[in-house]
């Protein structure tokens, strides 16, 4: 039978919708009535267009918490019906991820208490997995998917990693040929040794979603000892990135997340806080330098 071409607004739905990972003022929240007396058709308008970030800090903040809010989702005006997968809840989580709020996606994907209804909606989530370095947990979640497309490549080389990887006796020949495909490197990455050298962003922004979670979840990237010396252009999607590897070094972690904060994708408080566990792990004779750094950043 053909799939239904508009999603019915059940209480589920609606529930959904209503998600956030931001519940009160103090928290950044902007309020449950937010999207009151909004239509439907303006958002379906409005979020193809919505930029990842725009060179306002406060503005780019705003569109963060706006995004994350828990608001009440039956104020919106229905003035028209919703293609499944289209729902209220799947636009924000895309939005979040183009932001590069990788860990804020999955904390919003993770209030879900049922399987994902839909695969544009699972895909969100799983991607949101995969980008923090949650590979394994990537894996556990697309089995749970139902109607994925077959010729969709980014379930096909989700599902041959995670059977090479977790399955390895199983169907590892059929897995591995799935991965290893012609200018992929998802093949070379099994390799425990393999290391990716990082030269710039560029490099970054012509893998696949699997490939970047892949590298960063194995801590398998050697960065040159440029990278990161021009941030300013790099886009919102991958800025963040690298500070979900494990072993990013701390110099290039502060610097990398003080741009994040200048703007307005990260919260100052984050900033503060890497600074502190800096500190720490910081002897006396080196403390000097980052203390210098970070003082700079912030002002």
């Amino acid at each position: 039978s053909q799939p239904p071409r508009f999603l019915e607004m059940t209480d589920s739905i609606r529930r959904i919708e209503s998600l956030g990972t931001l519940s009160t003022f103090n928290e950044g929240a902007l309020g449950k009535d937010i999207w009151a007396g909004t239509a439907r058709s303006d958002i379906a308008a409005f979020f193809p267009v919505l930029p990842s970030s725009v060179p306002s800090a406060t503005v780019t903040d705003l569109l963060r918490r706006l995004m994350l809010t828990r608001a009440d989702s039956t104020l919106l005006v229905a003035d028209e019906r919703v293609a499944p997968g289209a729902d209220f809840l799947t636009l924000r989580l895309e939005q979040v991820l183009r932001q590069g709020g990788y860990q804020e996606a999955l904390d919003l994907y993770g209030l879900l208490k049922d399987k994902p209804y839909h695969p544009r909606l699972a895909k969100a989530g799983v991607s949101a997995m995969l980008l923090s370095g949650n590979v394994a947990l990537a894996c556990l979640e697309s089995r749970s998917v139902a109607g994925k497309n077959p010729q969709d490549d980014f379930w096909t080389s989700l599902d041959g990693w995670c059977a090479a990887e977790l399955e390895p006796v199983a169907g590892q020949a059929a897995a591995k040929a799935a991965i290893r495909k012609p200018g992929g490197l998802l093949g070379s990455a099994a390799a425990k040794d393999y290391r990716f050298a990082l030269r710039d962003y560029a490099q970054l922004s012509s893998l696949s979603i699997l490939e970047r979670g892949v590298l960063v979840s194995r801590g398998q990237i050697s960065y040159a000892p440029d990278f990161g010396r021009a941030l300013e252009g790099v886009p919102a999607d991958l800025l963040s990135l690298p500070l979900y590897d494990k072993n990013l070094p701390a110099p290039l972690r502060i610097r990398i997340t003080a741009e994040a904060v200048r703007r307005g994708l990260l919260s100052v408080q984050v900033l503060s806080t890497l600074y502190k566990l800096s500190l720490i792990h910081i002897s006396e004779p080196t403390r000097r330098t980052p203390i210098s750094y970070a003082v700079f950043c912030l002002k």
